[in-house]
């Protein structure tokens, strides 16, 4: 019996602790590629140790391609980044879902760059406020 390749992202993610966090607002969620802005503003309402959950409403969404298909497919295993005003930073990572939450809004779940120390994202987890 042929063994299956366990995807070692994925079982990570499984593993890691993920914390529910107070209306931590984003904004210029943009390609790294090429700086096209994806959407205005967004809100982190879930974070761990590999990625952070988005909210987006649509009326923040700013590809007009984005737009006119209000699916997000097209941005999956993209590197994006996004800026954190409440607490200065820059964060980078890639697109690894997203979902129709409801009427109006999605969800974005963004991967940490795998070059992110472990230290610095349980560092991140540990002072976002929680909810």
């Amino acid at each position: 019996m042929a063994r299956k390749k366990t995807n070692v992202a994925v079982c990570r993610r499984l593993e890691t602790e993920r914390k529910s966090v107070h209306q931590v607002a984003v904004k210029d969620i943009h390609f790294i590629k090429n700086g096209e802005i994806l959407f205005r503003r967004g809100v982190v309402v879930d974070v761990s140790a590999t990625g952070i959950l988005l909210t987006i409403n649509r009326r923040d969404i700013e590809s007009e391609s984005l737009r006119a298909s209000l699916t997000f497919e097209s941005i999956h295993n993209e590197p994006i980044g996004f800026h954190i005003d409440m607490m200065e930073t820059y964060i980078e990572g890639v697109v690894v879902r997203s979902k129709l939450q409801n009427k109006g809004q999605f969800q974005i779940a963004v991967d940490f760059r795998n070059d992110a120390p472990e230290y610095w994202r349980q560092a991140f987890v540990d002072i976002l406020p929680e909810d």
